[in-house]
């Protein structure tokens, strides 16, 4: 079941204040992004239909904020599928 908009928002929060001892604790950036996919795609599992594109939002900001790129490995490139239509 997917959670509300304020439960989804709580579990960003944890996120974000678990962001700075994730890079940290991960300087290598494969160690991160696994550690990283772990917890975000928990919340992103968590996400109804109405919110996946803004807990993306969220999560982008979030390593964008914590000086990670967020090309290639990041969970943001979903954005770029999320408005195609889709396939037939």
């Amino acid at each position: 079941m997917a959670e509300t908009r304020d439960e989804l928002q709580a579990l960003l929060k944890t996120l974000g204040d678990q962001m700075p001892v994730l890079v940290r604790e991960h300087p290598d950036d494969g160690d991160f992004w696994a550690n990283f996919a772990g917890a975000s795609d928990f919340i992103l599992d968590a996400a109804g239909p109405d919110d996946f594109d803004w807990v993306l939002e969220q999560i982008n900001a979030l390593l964008i904020a914590n000086g990670k790129p967020t090309e290639d490995l990041a969970p943001t490139d979903d954005l770029d599928h999320c408005s195609d239509p889709p396939k037939r």
